[in-house]
């Protein structure tokens, strides 16, 4: 197997990044330029401007890209999925997510925990519990796993909180 011109630019970019965000988006650049159909390249650049230049717009286009180029390039599933999340796209993020479910190689746990957090955004606590528990019996690693503890202890705190505002504002409402 050969390694191509943009295949070395993508591997620069790859070694910059987070640490250098300028070298990283001209390596990814050069990379594009002579492959303007690598999905790596295209879901590297939509991370930079996700995570680091806060450029959600130009993340999702990034991103949509690597997609184009390689249905079944399963990180750019993941970092979109969450985007969507963040951007409050919740019905979009579920539809995207269980399609990248189906997908070869793809990380069931991560996805899960995604959606997870999209049934959170929406108040829907005891459901995202219960794919949190779910993604922990499907995840390898503890990276993971302790990913979704955080989560699910997150969501747990929250759906106490909110029984308790409710047991409040029914007080309320007798008075």
């Amino acid at each position: 197997m050969e390694i191509t011109l943009a295949d070395q630019y993508y591997l620069k970019a790859m070694n910059s990044y987070p640490w250098r965000i300028a070298d990283a988006l001209e390596n990814l650049n050069y990379a594009l330029s002579y492959d303007e159909n690598h999905a790596q390249a295209w879901c590297l650049q939509g991370i930079v401007h996700m995570y680091s230049l806060k450029n959600y717009s130009e993340a999702q286009a990034a991103f949509n890209k690597s997609i184009r180029a390689d249905l079944s390039h399963v990180d750019a599933y993941k970092h979109l999925s969450l985007l969507k999340i963040w951007k409050g796209e919740t019905e979009r993020a579920y539809k995207l997510i269980d399609y990248a479910l189906k997908l070869e190689g793809m990380d069931r746990a991560v996805m899960l925990g995604l959606k997870a957090m999209a049934m959170e955004i929406q108040g829907r606590f005891k459901t995202a519990t219960d794919i949190l528990e779910t993604a922990k019996l499907l995840s390898l690693d503890c990276d993971t796993i302790n990913w979704l503890n955080k989560n699910q202890k997150r969501v747990k705190a929250k759906s106490k909180q909110q029984k308790k505002l409710a047991k409040q504002t029914r007080k309320e409402k007798l008075k």
